[in-house]
């Protein structure tokens, strides 16, 4: 699994960066659009499942924000949980879309 550049929600292109250090994991920008993403927590590198896992996370935060709700950090994350575990669990393709 790769975290993507950018993508797109309702319209919007976001953009997805990582960063040497951050106050955390990740960030989620809703003036600019941008997800970021740290490359390294604690003075270690961050694993590719972690900067999947913040993707998601992030995501979901611009999704949020995207459907005007307030933030529930609650929710994200135990959703976060579960979409990485779809993705990880996930079996065979019906092809590209």
């Amino acid at each position: 699994m790769t975290v993507p550049k950018s993508f797109v929600m309702a319209g919007n292109r976001w953009h997805v960066r990582l960063r040497k250090r951050l106050d955390g994991y990740g960030l989620c920008d809703f003036t600019t659009h941008t997800i970021l993403i740290a490359e390294t927590v604690g003075g270690r590198p961050t694993t590719p499942e972690e900067r999947f896992k913040t993707f998601i996370h992030e995501a979901l935060h611009a999704l949020e924000f995207t459907m005007g709700r307030d933030a529930d950090e609650e929710f994200v994350s135990a959703a976060e949980q579960l979409i990485y575990q779809a993705f990880r669990t996930a079996r065979g393709s019906h092809g590209e879309i």
